[in-house]
């Protein structure tokens, strides 16, 4: 499995197969904040990429040997910013009922958000994304499905 860290940041909020349609509600007081996930807070805390085409095939971006640290932050007013790899993207965020949209460079992306019992909060990316990584060993990047577990800061 191979992978290219630094093109899964611009994969996440720029543009992910997202359904076109722009954030139009603001973000609920309860996804206000700074979510991390990152190496102290796993295995609670995961960012997963999961092979379309295997399912069990996947890998854990915050788990070692990757040792990532993802951090969304989101404002009442919509704005987004997300860091992975010490880059960073701003974006806007919406959120109606359970869907969380995010958005930047005139891309969306769907995803469905809970927040756990115990605090954290599950991400799910709705569509596929053009994973940077080589699960099959082929040599080409294979598209995956996200999913992401992170706790307030």
């Amino acid at each position: 499995m191979r992978i290219s860290g630094l093109v899964v940041l611009g994969i996440l909020i720029a543009g992910c197969g997202g359904d076109g349609s722009g954030p139009a509600d603001p973000v609920p007081a309860s996804l206000v904040g700074t979510w991390v996930a990152q190496p102290s807070c796993s295995p609670a805390c995961s960012f997963t990429l999961t092979s379309v085409a295997n399912p069990n095939a996947h890998i854990d971006l915050i788990a070692a040997p990757s040792s990532a640290t993802i951090q969304l932050a989101l404002t009442a007013d919509g704005a987004a910013v997300l860091s992975l790899f010490g880059q960073t993207v701003l974006g806007t965020a919406a959120a109606t009922g359970s869907t969380l949209m995010l958005g930047s460079s005139g891309q969306v992306d769907t995803l469905d958000y809970v927040i756990m019992s115990n605090g954290y909060l599950d991400l799910t990316f709705r569509s596929a994304l053009p994973s940077p990584i080589d699960f099959n060993g082929d040599q080409l990047a294979d598209p995956a499905y996200g999913r992401a577990v992170m706790k307030k800061q």
